[in-house]
Formats: structure tokens, sequence, C-alpha cells
């Protein structure tokens, strides 16, 4: 229930940020299925979550807020 909370967070704080390949507004990407997801903590207990990468199954990607060493990655795979 955790992970599901943060990946809604992740996904509601995309909708405002205007980020991608070519231009692309990550409005535009949301919609897409998603190769895998990496998301980016400020601590290890992994409890602040400062940034996101989503690769797209299209090969499109999306990224938002700050990189750091304390990652989550999540490997959905594409049909």
């Amino acid at each position: 229930m955790k992970t599901f909370l943060k990946l809604m967070a992740a996904l509601a704080l995309l909708v405002g940020v205007s980020v991608g390949v070519g231009g692309s507004s990550a409005v535009a990407v949301q919609g897409k299925q998603q190769k895998h997801v990496t998301y980016y903590y400020d601590d290890e207990e992994l409890t602040n979550m400062v940034g996101g990468f989503l690769v797209y199954c299209d090969g499109s990607w999306s990224r938002w807020g700050s990189f750091t060493l304390h990652t989550t990655y999540y490997y959905f795979g594409c049909d």
C-alpha cells in the first residue's frame, strides 16, 4: 500500500511537470505503458521521495525532481 501511494504521488507530480523526449510533456506520456520506474529518495530509509525516472515501452522517458543514490526500481516489462 505504501508503494502504491508513492506511485500515485509521483504520477500526480508528473501532471504538473513538463519534461520528456522531443519536448513532449509529462501529461502527454503519463498514460503510456511503463517498462521500468526508478524512484529517488533523500535518505537510506526511503521515506522522502525526491525524484523519479520513468521509461516507457515505446522508448520515450520522463524524469522529475532530484537524483540520489537511494533508489527503488520497478520493472514491468512490455507486452
